[in-house]
């Protein structure tokens, strides 16, 4: 394990990161609005910054407020041609995330932005 890479700040989203952190040191992504949590983070990420996985493929943070407003999308690439995009809180099976601690204005802005930005074959993983 080389990498932890946190969606948003909640805490079902990060409560392992403390075992993980003990056990493998790896680097701790989020959010850059997140960089003076309590989370550990050691790594930020802006918008359409990218992790390289290999020569052809790679992770492309895109940075989706609503659900909470340090939010962000991992979507991969291969041969930059998106394929999949892991959602987080912002996309679920039914709907969308909940916005209690976000903006539901924000939320629509994001996800017509997404739907707008993917190709119709991207597999989503909420």
């Amino acid at each position: 394990l080389t990498h932890i890479i946190n969606t948003h700040e909640h805490w079902d989203h990060v409560k392992g990161n403390k075992d993980l952190i003990d056990a493998y040191s790896p680097f701790v992504c989020g959010h850059r609005k997140l960089i003076d949590s309590n989370f550990d983070l050691n790594t930020v990420f802006s918008e359409q910054d990218e992790l390289l996985l290999d020569s052809d493929e790679k992770i492309c943070i895109l940075d989706t407020p609503g659900h909470t407003m340090s939010h962000i999308c991992l979507i991969l690439k291969k041969q930059d041609n998106p394929y999949c995009i892991f959602s987080g809180d912002t996309l679920f099976q039914a709907g969308v995330g909940n916005c209690k601690s976000g903006d539901s204005e924000v939320l629509y802005q994001t996800v017509s932005r997404m739907l707008n930005l993917l190709p119709d074959e991207t597999l989503v993983y909420p």
